[in-house]
């Protein structure tokens, strides 16, 4: 229980940090006063961006809700899987992670043109890639990365599609690589780390889905690598 508890709390970081930027943004533009409400046209404008905010915030909220779903029946082997394009798995994880991005100031470099399609828990492996984004964040600015940007990309050969997430926050060394897939081995000591999200990514991409999850390195950028089987169903 204790395991799945601090499962769910690392999952749920990334929504309420979106949540929280979003909250920010609105309180600083009322704050600057940005809009003129006795100009028709900035009453609309405020309208709409009050409702795409709160559109924002809905989103992650719902994110929330699924994510205590998808832990409810985690190992429960009868769940059903769902024929879906590897681009729509990103495009799930962007949306998002958008507002944490944004408020960190984090360059998000997109190449999701690939739209083959994989069998997957939809939300499990969406959570893998917010893991991903997540972390790329935190190390990029403990490092205080210059210009930090995060790439991702979607490919396929003729069995598998890829999902790759890389960063320029400074690499893993090369000591501690082997390490970073094991249950409570964390690179963040007294900090927030649970040492449970790689290890969590691993088995979800490996044994409930039958695919590959692994780390390319360098001495600046870090890639993580989503390999799943193609689906060939009509």
């Amino acid at each position: 229980m204790g395991e799945i508890l601090s499962m769910i709390a690392h999952q749920w970081r990334q929504p309420l940090a979106s949540i929280n930027a979003i909250i920010t943004s609105i309180k600083l533009r009322y704050t600057l006063q940005d809009f003129d409400l006795d100009k028709k046209s900035d009453q609309e404008a405020l309208i709409t961006y009050t409702q795409e905010q709160l559109d924002r915030v809905e989103e992650s909220i719902i994110n929330l809700s699924e994510i205590i779903d998808d832990f409810k029946d985690f190992y429960k082997p009868t769940k059903n899987k769902e024929t879906v394009g590897i681009d729509a798995l990103v495009k799930r994880a962007l949306t998002l992670v958008k507002a944490s991005f944004t408020s960190k100031h984090i360059n998000c470099e997109v190449n999701n043109d690939d739209t083959s399609k994989v069998d997957v828990h939809f939300n499990e492996v969406t959570q893998v890639i917010l893991n991903l984004f997540q972390n790329a964040l935190e190390e990029m600015a403990e490092h205080q990365t210059t210009n930090p940007t995060v790439t991702v990309t979607t490919r396929s050969d003729e069995h598998n599609a890829y999902i790759e997430v890389c960063d320029n926050g400074g690499g893993i060394d090369e000591k501690i690589a082997e390490k970073i897939f094991d249950p409570y081995f964390s690179t963040k000591e007294g900090k927030n780390g649970s040492g449970l999200g790689l290890y969590m990514s691993k088995m979800i991409i490996e044994e409930h889905h039958h695919g590959k999850f692994y780390l390319k390195t360098d001495n600046e950028q870090t890639c993580f690598v989503i390999s799943l089987l193609k689906s060939f169903k009509a």
